[in-house]
């Protein structure tokens, strides 16, 4: 019977070698792990990468050791010295640093790198001032990737080799300086640097974003051998490169080679790029226009010479259809090509389009210079027209903007300048066929400025011509001198473009009333009337634009032999204009006229804390029109005035500068013209309430007025009109700074044959005046007269109030005989009826 005892189980051989194997492995790791020191490493790995960079290196974070398949080593905040002379003082800062160790050389006791994993990495490329690269690093073989010697000879045991065939990073970011000023930063998503070998092809492979962009890159690049092995330098061709990036809507390749890799030198590259839309990269191009250029496609070949200056061969840069309205109102392109064949032709520009619904042309060459740096002068050719107008430019231009060099011959015809207002960043006058022309050129080293020699304009604004130099660096400024046969200020609302305001309103006299509100009617027994409310105020809280005066120099000489302003032509006009760091003189600005002499300054400080502005004016000669046009009444006056005027405010708002005003102001016409519909609109009013029929036109044989000025209040020192329908003395106040008024009035009107005295009182807001009778003149409420506005041989109030008004300076007098204004006349005989009616009307 069988043996009731189970049979032994044997043991498999390879059982035995599991468990040889397994305890061995275990033997190993504890050795590892109690014999490893991962201060030493970090010492270690400190040293290795001194070695292979020159460069300090500093782990100043906690170390760690994780034994697995792969071994791995970690160190915080580990950061690679700058090369001396660079913009910080670190190349390269990363959060936390991964280095796989190979076993094998942790079980012979020489511990080696493998691969290196770097968490949010910093690194800055860029160009040393004396034109090196930060990247050149020694010794650059044998200390990176250790020797038989190196790893044999005296302390290698305390040495750690770097045979890296991988180095790839997590977030951080990579920075290209391109220039001092500018930067290119990527955002890495990831990063991989690979190669199977010294001798073998090197590949990165990049994702991140770029400029705000998503992007992905690749990379193939020639053996790492030949950076490091001096001798294959030069000897084994080209460094081959190849790289292929895409970002949304764009594609970039750069495929050729690089002789001197280390030095990037000795390059011939191949540049493809195609982009839907330049916008989402206009940040990534130093100094580019920030337009939304569509469909473009560049394609050139970059190379250098022997003394590493880039040049460029076969450049076409094509662009297709373009809406620019958003950086130029109107403009639209419907494709642009820039041709360039090679170094010392000529390349070609065209563009066309539209701008604001007219055509657009632009056509021109330019010389390619033999290298991006040279230093001789680039000859252009440039033809350009839109909306009617034509600018060209023929001559030589310097090949970079420091270098000298400029010699141009400008030319341009414009019919209309207001069209071309979107392209200019200052307001525009309304200026019609305009020549321009002038010899351009360079107002010293690095084209800082320029200067336009022989300029020559002519438009619908008169001529000028003379020289002028232009700066902008340090900041805009120009100087010289201008003069001209023939200048008309008038109709350029030049005011209201040094304000950046639009041309005043206007309305035709008597249809629309200065006020907003209808004029309010009181009885005097109701003592004064109320105030009416403010529905506007007439001087605006608006900034003035001073600030403006800060941002240019000008030191100016103007002369015309004829210049027509105010309505009025000034012979040998003269003034010198003079702005530095915000304060602006006008001084002196003169002129003749058959009146007499005109004489002024204008001074603004707005350098100050609070604008300071300051007028003296002596003009025997002022357009009346033009002050009823100012007014916002065209056509209702007629005849010259003379004014007589020295002002000065503080403030940085017309509010501000007329609630401080303090000085004179005088003003005089004589033998002139008023609109009767101007008065009907002032004081009609009140006077036909009483009984007047409305005004007429006439004649003014004097006005005469004069207020002195003291903290915006000015009190009136002179008032009198003698027309041919109403004459009137007056006296009383204005306040500037609330805008009110309270003015009394003595006048007379003709009423017939009759002069009817109408005392008025003139109350309340400037644009809403009350306007009533006025029992405080002379106690009466109303009177009449029967006769003349001005009693033959009596004393006309208005002529001696001339004096005030003029300031004691001569001119001319009341020449136009005063109207007689009989009681009765031939066929219109007055009758005691005719008086009764009169007094009947007044009385109601």
């Amino acid at each position: 019977m069988p043996d009731p005892r189970p049979a032994k189980r044997r043991s498999s051989p390879l059982n035995k070698w599991i468990l040889l194997v397994g305890g061995v492995a275990v033997a190993v790791w504890l050795a590892l792990f109690l014999l490893i020191n991962p201060e030493k490493l970090r010492d270690q790995l400190a040293e290795a990468l001194h070695r292979a960079t020159g460069r300090d290196v500093t782990i100043a974070g906690p170390v760690s050791l994780s034994f697995g398949l792969a071994p791995s080593f970690s160190a915080e905040n580990l950061s690679i010295a700058n090369a001396e002379g660079g913009s910080r003082p670190a190349m390269l800062t990363a959060k936390r640093v991964i280095a796989t160790l190979s076993l094998a050389s942790l079980v012979s006791g020489n511990p080696a790198i493998g691969a290196i994993a770097l968490d949010q990495p910093d690194l800055l490329i860029e160009r040393l001032p004396d034109g090196t690269g930060n990247w050149h690093f020694t010794p650059p073989r044998h200390a990176l990737y250790g020797s038989s010697s190196a790893s044999s000879g005296a302390g290698s045991s305390s040495s750690l080799a770097l045979p890296l065939t991988t180095i790839s990073a997590t977030g951080g970011q990579l920075t290209w300086r391109v220039s001092p000023d500018h930067a290119l930063s990527v955002s890495i998503t990831t990063l991989r640097i690979a190669a199977d070998g010294l001798d073998a092809p090197l590949s990165v492979v990049l994702t991140g974003t770029l400029g705000g962009q998503t992007i992905a890159a690749t990379g193939g690049f020639g053996s790492i051998d030949r950076l490091i092995n001096r001798p294959l330098r030069g000897l084994a061709g080209p460094w081959p490169v190849d790289i292929k990036m895409m970002a949304p809507g764009a594609a970039f390749n750069l495929h050729g080679g690089v002789t001197h890799p280390d030095q990037v030198r000795g390059l011939d590259l191949r540049v493809i790029a195609d982009a839907d839309d330049l916008t989402p990269f206009n940040t990534l191009i130093a100094g580019a226009l920030p337009v939304p250029l569509k469909k473009l496609h560049l394609d050139t070949r970059i190379a250098d010479g022997t003394d590493g200056a880039l040049h460029s061969e076969q450049f076409v840069l094509t662009v297709g259809a373009s809406d620019l309205s958003a950086a130029i109102n109107g403009l639209a392109i419907d494709g642009a090509t820039l041709s360039a064949p090679g170094p010392g032709q000529l390349a070609q520009l065209t563009i066309n389009g539209t701008y604001r619904q007219d055509r657009l042309r632009v056509a021109g060459t330019i010389m390619q210079p033999d290298v991006l740096s040279a230093t001789a002068p680039l000859s252009i050719s440039l033809d350009a027209s839109a909306s009617g107008a034509t600018i060209s430019a023929h001559g030589t231009i310097p090949p970079s903007a420091t270098l000298g060099g400029l010699d141009l011959a400008l030319a341009a015809h414009v019919p209309d300048l207001a069209g071309l207002q979107p392209l200019s960043p200052v307001a525009l006058p309304a200026i019609h066929d305009l020549q321009f022309s002038a010899h351009a050129t360079d107002a010293g080293f690095r084209l800082t400025g320029i200067v336009l020699h022989d300029i020559d304009l002519q438009s619908s604004a008169g001529n000028l011509a003379g020289d002028l130099t232009l700066h902008w660096l340090p900041k805009l400024a120009a100087s010289g001198s201008l003069s001209g046969d023939h200048v008309v200020l008038d109709g350029l609302n030049l005011l209201a473009l040094a304000a950046g305001a639009p041309p005043l309103p206007t309305r035709a006299a008597g249809v629309a009333s200065l006020s907003t509100a209808p004029v309010v009617l009181a009885s005097a027994d109701a003592g004064a009337p109320p105030v009416s409310p403010l529905p506007r105020r007439l001087f605006s809280d608006a900034v003035l634009p001073f600030a403006r005066l800060k941002m240019i120099d000008l030191d100016l000489d103007l002369r015309a032999d004829d210049l027509t302003a105010g309505g009025v032509t000034w012979r040998d006009a003269v003034t010198h204009v003079a702005l530095t760091d915000g304060r602006l003189a006008i001084n002196p600005f003169r002129g003749a006229a058959p009146q007499g002499a005109l004489l002024g300054a204008l001074s603004i400080d707005a350098a100050a804390d609070t604008p300071v502005v300051a007028l003296t004016l002596r003009a025997p000669a002022f357009a009346a029109s033009g002050a009823a046009t100012l007014l916002g009444y065209p056509g209702a006056a007629d005849g010259m005035l003379q004014i007589d005027a020295r002002l000065n405010g503080t403030g940085a708002s017309p509010r501000l500068l007329t609630a401080t005003l303090g000085g004179h102001l005088g003003a005089s016409l004589v033998n002139g013209q008023l609109s009767g519909a101007l008065l009907q609109d002032l004081l009609g009013a009140a006077l036909s309430a009483r009984g007047t029929p409305p005004m007429e036109d006439g004649a003014v044989r004097c006005f005469a007025s004069r207020l002195d000025f003291t903290a915006g209040i000015g009190a009136v020192r002179a008032l009198a009109l003698d027309h041919t329908k109403l004459s009137l003395t007056g006296t009383g106040q204005i306040d500037l700074g609330a805008e009110t008024l309270d003015l009394h009035l003595a006048t007379k009107v003709k009423v017939g044959g009759t002069a009817v005295s109408v005392p008025l009182a003139a109350r309340g807001s400037f644009l809403a005046p009350n306007i009533d009778l006025d029992p405080t003149l002379d106690g009466n409420r109303v009177g009449f007269t029967i006769g003349a506005l001005v009693e033959d041989g009596g004393v006309n109030p208005c002529v001696e109030q001339l004096t005030l008004a003029r300031d004691g300076q001569p001119g001319p007098m009341p020449t136009v005989a005063p109207i007689s204004g009989s009681a009765a006349t031939p066929g219109n005989p007055k009758r005691p009826t005719d008086l009764l009616q009169l007094l009947q009307s007044i009385a109601h």
